[in-house]
């Protein structure tokens, strides 16, 4: 080995024991001075790509107007963002799974979003169901909450009941995977073991044939006695409700699983923004730069599958154009819901000692490389994905630019809980990098995605399946 090779690897070796030196010495003075253990809040959107978190309109060309302010002035600008994190699959289950157990989708087996190989069928028959976060935050005595979407099949017979509970969690309130599963309205929700709803009417959104709606001005409370059923609100609700909730001495750790910015697949496929957001962003810069691969007019260097495909329309650029502006539009509700539950934290005395992370399962395509609709493939619109955090030790305002992985998020928060897994993960603790964003090394990040049913072949083989697509 060369002696330059030997000194890099060195430095890289000696820069996270120092690091490491750090967290373990932050943890033992905690300790010392009696402090409680942290409670962690992890907020997680689907579908939503990087751009998406930091899109902005500026209407009649005046003030530039965020669509997720408080995500940025009550995390970002109070942690850390994670400039360089990306899931190494990107696809719902696969990505999710990960996130839960620490490991590649190769070690937990959870290979796609259907059974037998994935989804939540998947995950209940392997050992993901008992290995995970939950099991093990919940069995070194934390309070541990998921609140929104699971996994894709989650309560859909014959697969699963609409009662299931999954092991390690003290308070379940998950979206059944039905006919309605990304609906805003008309969706179900298993709370605690007993499935209830619809909540709303679905109706047609998209052509204005309303079901039930909330009225324009509902907030994440009834208003005028009227209940507020959009779904992103009620899981911001319930999430604040079950802090609320948790006794003031014991530390919990709360996943809040937003289905927007996914889209309902009834055409034409978008998602529903709430009432108080309809077109409030119509216009929006959309991110169609050829620089960057959108609508690519030359593909020589893309698999053949992407080689054969035509230009995009102009219909099917203003299909979603449109379909990316009611994404940013349905987001402005979890920036709310963001807001509220780090309001909530505060008035109870508790937000000095939480750690908040907020990302993304995975991204989406816009037009890149001609692609639209989908995710999978292992480009950044797919796979580079928002991730901030805030806590103890984390310096306000500051940035990272070290390779980080969905894999890495359980890791990092045994790590700050005092938990240790029983059973080996592939990623590492996040936290070093978030307390010393100096502290760079020289690690490799893994994407990989498997061959299911109604697949493509990536050198343009044919269709496994039925050709239909297989959504998430």
């Amino acid at each position: 080995m060369r002696a330059s090779a030997r000194l890099t690897i060195a430095t890289c070796v000696l820069g996270l024991l120092v690091a490491f030196g750090l967290l373990i010495g932050d943890q033992a003075k905690a300790a010392a001075e009696g402090r409680p253990r942290p409670s962690f809040v992890v907020i997680q959107t689907d579908d939503q790509t990087l751009d998406q978190l930091y899109a902005a309109i500026a209407p009649g060309g005046g003030v530039p107007v965020e669509a997720m302010p408080y995500t940025h002035a009550l995390i970002a600008e109070r942690g850390v963002t994670f400039n360089r994190y990306y899931t190494p699959y990107s696809l719902c289950a696969p990505s999710r799974t990960s996130l839960l157990t620490g490991r590649f989708a190769h070690s937990n087996d959870v290979r796609g979003n259907v059974s037998p190989e994935g989804g939540y069928p998947g995950f209940a028959a392997r050992a993901a169901d008992t290995h995970n976060l939950a099991t093990w935050l919940q069995a070194g005595g934390y309070r541990t909450i998921h609140v929104g979407k699971f996994l894709n099949g989650y309560g859909e017979k014959p697969y699963s009941s609409p009662s299931d509970e999954p092991p390690g969690w003290n308070a379940w309130h998950t979206v059944l995977n039905s006919d309605t599963n990304h609906y805003f309205y008309g969706y179900e929700l298993n709370n605690n073991g007993t499935a209830e709803g619809p909540y709303g009417d679905s109706g047609s959104w998209e052509t204005r044939e309303y079901g039930e709606r909330d009225d324009i001005g509902c907030p994440t409370a009834p208003l005028n006695g009227l209940p507020c059923l959009y779904e992103t609100d009620v899981l911001s609700r319930i999430a604040a409700e079950e802090i609320v909730g948790t006794p003031e001495t014991q530390p919990f750790y709360l996943q809040l699983d937003y289905t927007a910015p996914h889209g309902d697949f009834r055409r034409p496929a978008g998602p529903e923004p709430a009432p108080r957001h309809y077109d409030t962003f119509s216009g929006a810069p959309f991110p169609h730069s050829p620089s960057e691969g959108f609508n690519e007019a030359n593909v020589n260097d893309k698999p053949r599958f992407i080689r054969e495909a035509p230009l995009l329309s102009p219909t099917e650029i203003h299909t979603y154009r449109v379909y990316y502006d009611k994404g940013l539009e349905s987001l402005r509700s979890v920036d709310e819901g963001v807001k509220q539950v780090v309001e909530t934290l505060g008035a109870l005395h508790r937000l000095r000692n939480t750690y908040i992370l907020f990302t993304s399962d995975n991204g989406f395509f816009y037009g890149e490389h001609r692609l639209v609709g989908g995710k999978f493939l292992a480009y950044e619109p797919s796979t580079h994905l928002p991730l901030l955090m805030r806590g103890p030790g984390i310096k306000a305002g500051t940035e990272t630019g070290e390779l980080t992985s969905t894999v890495d998020i359980a890791p990092t928060i045994l790590e700050l809980a005092g938990v240790t897994a029983d059973k080996s993960i592939d990623g590492r603790s996040m936290y070093p990098f978030a307390h010393d964003t100096s502290l760079r090394t020289r690690r490799p990040l893994l994407f990989e995605s498997f061959v299911q049913t109604d697949d493509v072949e990536a050198n343009g083989g044919a269709p496994t399946g039925s050709g239909e697509p297989v959504y998430d």
